[in-house]
């Protein structure tokens, strides 16, 4: 998306007024009937320009709202639907890395933790007495479904799926691998876990 919208595209509705929040500073802005979409790019772009680094605001019209794409040089921040009277928020990405490279990431993470509780499920569960360390059926099932939704995952996000973002937050990204790392730690352990076969003859003394 380019940014620039033609200077025939009018804002054909009565005078609305917005809020936007850039940086911790409100800033109201009085838009007049058929303000020209893109005098109201520059106006906010101009504000933007003063504290963020080459922000670059787009404006859709879409009846009585209108979708505010923000971009910084090349890398999609947000899209958010503005209505009259509302505040819009204007957020600064914090570090990022490439969106498909950290999707790859989060969908491999899981696939890897998995695989090593199964590779060392012996000394994990070394404190259970189990008679057949062998994997049953049901365990045999879920590590195979477990192992090909993350492969199809991982090959989609390399290969198939096309972003409309180009990078996400480190911090985003750390919240995923908590978030799905935990959850391949929890289902592995209580997947892998043996059964406990009890002694057949039990001597109790009284």
């Amino acid at each position: 998306m380019s940014g620039e919208y033609p200077s025939s595209v009018l804002y054909d509705e009565p005078p609305k007024l917005i809020n936007v929040e850039l940086a911790g500073e409100s800033v109201r802005f009085q838009y007049t009937l058929k303000m020209k979409i893109s005098d109201v790019y520059s106006d906010l772009a101009r504000l933007a320009h003063t504290t963020v680094k080459r922000l670059i605001l787009s404006y859709i019209p879409f009846g009585e709202t209108f979708y505010v794409v923000l971009l910084n040089c090349e890398d999609f921040f947000s899209q958010v639907r503005i209505s009259p009277g509302s505040n819009l928020k204007i957020s600064i990405m914090g570090p990022s890395i490439n969106y498909r490279f950290g999707q790859i990431l989060i969908n491999l993470f899981p696939l890897l933790v998995f695989s090593t509780i199964f590779l060392f499920r012996d000394f994990i569960y070394s404190i259970y007495d189990s008679e057949d360390d062998s994997l049953s059926l049901a365990q045999v099932v879920g590590l195979f479904l477990w192992d090909i939704h993350f492969i199809k995952r991982v090959l989609e996000s390399a290969v198939l799926h096309s972003f409309t973002r180009k990078s996400i937050e480190i911090t985003t990204l750390l919240s995923n691998f908590v978030y799905l790392i935990s959850f391949g730690v929890w289902i592995g352990l209580t997947l892998f876990k043996p059964t406990f076969y009890p002694p057949e003859t039990v001597s109790v003394e009284i």
